[in-house]
């Protein structure tokens, strides 16, 4: 299923809204809310809720030991006002979906988990089951939930790169030693449609590449511009520069995995390039494969960059 990024609120039903319904929406919400995901609102209701009951102590507990609480949640009721075009109603099972479109008319916009996952099969509720049959129905809910949490993550952090390519300036810098090949790349990436900011140098005269580091990474750190591109004799100089300023990741690339892999994993924003190391080709190739790729939005990198970000917050 497409553009599940494109909804506002997700709502996760399983037919009384005390078992698998609850646990697959906090584990979503849990997933999207450590990748810095907001704006979509998660949460769970029932087909069938005759009294406002609390969650299976048993789910409660499985939940405990992924990370995040149910304690407090009880069964909601599923509405005919729930359904509309920015609201996604995900069913856990089949039964629970057919049970939906049987019973509210305004019902729009659901499907089973595995639907949107584009799986096949069905969940089966251990109603009435031992706990090792919760905890292997629980195991098969949380991966589902974390790839739909994750297809979401991705889908943002596409948008995001997106923008950042085709709507947002790009600041370029040099210093007297990388200075032709900045034209060489300011011209490269207008004529691909970007827009670009030039912060100097502005000829072969000698100067202090830190000056020119430092400008283009305050513009990309505030927004002004969506990615840099930074140029001295090695590169080394300008990544140690730029990456002095919070929420900057100045990459230093000298090959096409770099490039890729910088974007990829560490989502890269400044890009430093050596004009005595590589010939204008190869920057060239280098600096379109860091234009191109985007974050892979994988919680494993996502949770190391976050950790980059907070060793600059303990430094301050």
């Amino acid at each position: 299923m497409e553009l599940v990024e494109s909804f506002k609120k997700i709502i996760f039903v399983d037919e009384e809204n005390t078992r698998l319904s609850q646990f697959a929406a906090g584990l979503a919400e849990k997933k999207l809310l450590e990748a810095g995901v907001t704006d979509v609102e998660v949460c769970s209701r029932g087909n069938v809720v005759l009294f406002p009951e609390p969650v299976n102590p048993v789910i409660e507990k499985i939940a405990a030991g992924y990370g995040f609480s149910l304690e407090g949640c009880s069964a909601v009721q599923l509405e005919n006002e729930d359904f509309s075009a920015e609201v996604l109603v995900i069913a856990i099972d089949n039964s629970s979906k057919f049970r939906i479109y049987e019973k509210y008319i305004n019902a729009v916009n659901a499907f089973t988990i595995r639907e949107v996952l584009d799986e096949n099969g069905d969940i089966i509720f251990p109603i009435g089951a031992s706990e090792e049959q919760y905890e292997n129905a629980c195991e098969n809910v949380a991966r589902l939930a974390g790839d739909l949490a994750q297809k979401i993550i991705h889908a943002k952090q596409e948008e995001e790169n997106k923008r950042a390519r085709e709507g947002k300036m790009i600041a370029i810098g040099s210093d007297h030693a990388g200075y032709k090949l900045k034209l060489a790349l300011m011209a490269h990436l207008e004529e691909r449609g970007f827009e670009t900011t030039d912060a100097g140098c502005f000829s072969e005269e000698s100067c202090d590449y830190p000056d020119y580091a430092k400008k283009v990474a305050c513009a990309v750190a505030t927004g002004e511009a969506g990615k840099g591109v930074l140029i001295c004799g090695t590169g080394i100089g300008m990544s140690i520069a730029a990456n002095k300023v919070p929420g900057i990741r100045a990459a230093l690339v000298t090959n096409e995995f770099m490039a890729q892999m910088t974007r990829e994993h560490n989502d890269a924003n400044v890009l430093c390039l050596g004009a005595r190391v590589l010939d204008e080709e190869t920057a060239v190739r280098l600096l379109d494969i860091f234009m191109d790729t985007p974050f892979s939005g994988e919680e494993k990198h996502i949770r190391r960059i976050t950790k980059i970000e907070d060793t600059e917050a303990d430094i301050e």
